[in-house]
Order: C-alpha cells, then sequence, then structure tokens
C-alpha cells in the first residue's frame, strides 16, 4: 500500500511540475503576441526603387507591416529584387491573393515604402509565405516633375490674367469704398 501512495505521489508531483513549466512558458512570452496576426510575404519588382529592409508596408494607406529582406538576384529575370515582409496587426489580416504591391514614396523627398493595393482584389486570403504580384510604379524624374510645375504655373498665370480683366471690366463699390472714390464718377 505504502508503494501505491508513493507512485501516486509521483505522479501528481510530476504533472504539478509540467503544468507549472507550461504556465511559466505562457507568462514568460509577451502578451502582446498572444493577440495578433502575422504574415510572412514576398513580392518580386524589376526594380525595387530604394526600397530597403525596415520601410513600412502599408494597406489603404495604414501601416500594416515591415520589410524583412531587400536581396538582389540579377541571375532571376523573374525575381530580380527580391522583397520578404512581415505584416503584423493586432487583429486578424485578410490580404486577397490577388492584392497587387507597388512601391511608393514619402512626398517628393520622402522615403520608399511598400502599397499592397486590394482595391481590386477578391481572391482567397493568402496564407504566410505567399508571394503576392507587384506592379512597377511609374518614376517621376526631377525634370519631369519640374516641366508638371511649370505647366501648371501656367495655367495659374492665365486664370489670374482672365480674373484681372473680369475685375477691371466692372467697378468694384468695396474697392471705392476703401479708397474713398465714387463709384460712378466720369
Amino acid at each position: 500500500m505504502e508503494g501505491r501512495w508513493r507512485e501516486q505521489q509521483c505522479a501528481v508531483s510530476t504533472q504539478a511540475l509540467e503544468i507549472g513549466r507550461a504556465r511559466d512558458q505562457i507568462l514568460a512570452w509577451p502578451a502582446s503576441r498572444l493577440f495578433y496576426s502575422q504574415l510572412v510575404l514576398t513580392t518580386c519588382f524589376r526594380d525595387a526603387g530604394g526600397l530597403q529592409a525596415g520601410a513600412e508596408v502599408r494597406i489603404a494607406g495604414v501601416q500594416v507591416g515591415r520589410i524583412r529582406k531587400v536581396r538582389a538576384q540579377p541571375e532571376n529575370h523573374d525575381c530580380p529584387a527580391f522583397i520578404e515582409m512581415a505584416l503584423t496587426t493586432p487583429y486578424e489580416l485578410k490580404v486577397p491573393g490577388d492584392s497587387i504591391t507597388t512601391t511608393q514614396t514619402t512626398g517628393v523627398l520622402g522615403g520608399t515604402y511598400l502599397e499592397i493595393d486590394s482595391s481590386g482584389a477578391s481572391g482567397p486570403p493568402v496564407r504566410s509565405g505567399a508571394e503576392l504580384k507587384s506592379r512597377q510604379a511609374e518614376r517621376v524624374t526631377p525634370g519631369q516633375w519640374l516641366g508638371m510645375l511649370d505647366k501648371n504655373l501656367e495655367k495659374l498665370d492665365r486664370r489670374v490674367e482672365t480674373l484681372d480683366k473680369n475685375s477691371s471690366k466692372e467697378p468694384c463699390r468695396a474697392r471705392n469704398k476703401v479708397t474713398g472714390a465714387q463709384a460712378n464718377k466720369p
């Protein structure tokens, strides 16, 4: 009887130790990792456009992750610039499999980030490890940017001239009050 009691006592002690270890492992795991979604995805570009590891990944303008790896693969004509990203959110993120990635810049002088465009996507959600298709973003050179600025300034000048011509044809009563002139004086 004594031997059986010791066996049961050892079994209970062993189970208590295992439960304690499991509890310690759960408590050692950061709480922030208990309730989040993480997807590791890849994409390829002909030109990474200055994209670097650590850059933001956005969906609809919302940051949802960061670039983990950017690797040049000149021998791979299908994927000369390989990108790996980690999407981490505190909520479940369902990225349609037919979403398209593009590189974007934050303003004229800002850094490069990766945008996932799901606006026209309808496929099933991707799983971690999937590859998203990419679309090469059109790059505007400084010369092209200055040319567009010149055209817009010319349009603005023409509109201002038109407004000036129209305003000089009709007397402005408010202007006359300020200057002290009479509205219908010859």
